[in-house]
């Protein structure tokens, strides 16, 4: 009963501050959070993210990911965090089947057959790297709500614990250089 009403708060909240345009502004912090800026770099290197993603289906993306990290402002702390939630570190059905390692384009109704189809796992990264700083980290993007995982919750998934769930991934991919 807990956890319906806290998934209930959590879902009422979200659509409130859709209908409301709230903005959630990224806070300062010394860990990763539902509120850190995602627009900033992670100060992960590639050693950091290839160690832990290892004997994945991921392995040896880790210059991918630090790539859009550079080129379109999108954290990859955050990234990485993201398709290993959305993937099951690449083995779900969509990431097996379509390459697709966010669940980009998929909807409650049909998500399979609505998702979209990628040629590899370096084209997903790259693709919905851009298109999340376009249209989620942008100030100018259509489902703009703050350059942070509790704004980009609003429109990008419908589970309202997604933000959280994607901050605990993220805090445990190591970082050897001591950053976090």
């Amino acid at each position: 009963l807990l956890q319906t009403q806290a998934t209930q708060r959590a879902q009422e909240s979200l659509q409130a501050a859709s209908h409301s345009g709230q903005i959630y502004s990224p806070a300062p912090a010394i860990l990763f959070s539902v509120d850190s800026d995602l627009t900033l770099p992670s100060n992960l290197t590639l050693f950091d993210i290839n160690h832990y993603l290892a004997g994945t289906p991921l392995a040896g993306l880790g210059a991918t990911f630090l790539s859009v990290e550079l080129t379109d402002h999108v954290n990859a702390r955050y990234f990485i965090a993201h398709a290993v939630l959305e993937s099951a570190f690449g083995t779900s059905r969509l990431a097996t089947g379509k390459h697709n390692l966010f669940g980009y384009g998929a909807d409650d109704a049909n998500p399979y057959a609505d998702a979209n189809t990628f040629t590899s796992f370096t084209a997903c990264i790259l693709y919905v790297g851009a298109q999340v700083h376009i249209h989620y980290l942008n100030a100018n993007g259509r489902f703009y709500r703050g350059p942070t995982l509790r704004g980009m919750n609003i429109y990008y998934a419908t589970d309202p614990f997604w933000a959280e769930e994607i901050v605990a991934i993220g805090n445990e991919i190591p970082s050897f250089s001591g950053t976090h």
